[in-house]
């Protein structure tokens, strides 16, 4: 089914990139994501903290790379040759994040997000909210706040 932007708006539609970490599956909303890239080459930042994998420069621009497998501490499960990375933008700041795979874009009504609960929520990975599936869950991760918040701790 395809929503005109005006129909997504009134049905208060949550357009997400479901992708994966490891064995976990989490969104990030559409609007934050740039765009979804192949790997590049990584200039390791001697001394930078242990989530930032290293830098990128895509199309001129040196972007951050972040390590999502060590934040979530899958670091070492999978075959790196088949990672992507979402290029994020959280106002000023434009970051790639790495992650395991990308599933899908989807859209789900806002009412059918479950709200995140204090026992599951950590200041490492803030989860906003639960998308429940018939085989899996999907984690909405506020990664602006985690990103901010370890960048400027």
């Amino acid at each position: 089914m395809n929503l005109s932007e005006k129909e997504v708006a009134g049905q208060n539609i949550f357009e997400f990139v479901e992708f994966r970490v490891g064995a976990n599956h989490f969104g990030i909303r559409i609007s934050q994501v740039r765009e979804i890239i192949e790997p590049l080459p990584v200039t390791v930042i001697p001394h930078a903290p242990n989530f930032v994998k290293g830098i990128i420069q895509l199309r001129g621009d040196v972007l951050p790379l972040i390590d999502l497998k060590s934040i979530v501490g899958q670091a070492e499960l999978e075959n790196e040759m088949d990672n992507k990375y979402i290029v994020v933008e959280f106002g000023q700041m434009t970051a790639a994040l790495e992650v395991s795979d990308v599933m899908q874009i989807d859209r789900i009504n806002e009412l059918d997000i479950e709200s995140a609960n204090d026992l599951y929520v950590a200041d490492e990975l803030p989860v906003s909210g639960v998308i429940k599936r018939s085989n899996e869950m999907i984690l909405l991760v506020d990664f602006e706040e985690m990103i901010q918040g370890r960048f400027y701790e």
